[in-house]
């Protein structure tokens, strides 16, 4: 997909039009560029919001905007368990990833010996995200 993706921009750099930006948005979603994918999505219902793909492409949109993405939870020292929004069931131990929707979270990680750490993060959509969290 990196050269379709190539091709694309440059034809598009050359004579920009829609379905340039659609097929650009298909290479970059094909190709896990998602938060490029969603700017050119969006572009392209900027350009063309009455074109018969709109419906498709909107849904498209939508889909990017509410996935859930990967939060890569780390602490220090490593093997806290981590819960998320008040859960009282661990959902792993550091370092793990958290699948988590875009939106505002709360991280709890406990460890014995150490206080539990709770930490407040926003998930943005269409990426990916780490955090560490040092237990005292």
């Amino acid at each position: 997909y990196p050269a379709a993706v190539a091709s694309f921009r440059e034809a598009n750099g050359l004579v920009p039009h829609p379905d340039t930006l659609y097929n650009l948005g298909r290479a970059l979603e094909a190709a896990g560029s998602r938060r490029e994918a969603l700017e050119v999505f969006a572009q392209y219902l900027d350009l063309a919001p009455t074109s018969t793909d709109a419906p498709e492409v909107g849904a498209r949109l939508r889909a990017l905007r509410e996935a859930p993405v990967a939060v890569l939870v780390r602490s220090v020292p490593d093997g806290a368990a981590v819960r998320v929004d008040g859960a009282e069931a661990t959902v792993c131990r550091t370092p793990c990833p958290v699948s988590l929707p875009p939106g505002e979270h709360t991280l709890v990680l406990a460890r014995p010996g150490f206080r539990a750490a709770a930490e407040r993060i926003t998930v943005r959509p269409a990426t990916s995200d780490e955090r560490t969290v040092t237990l005292v």
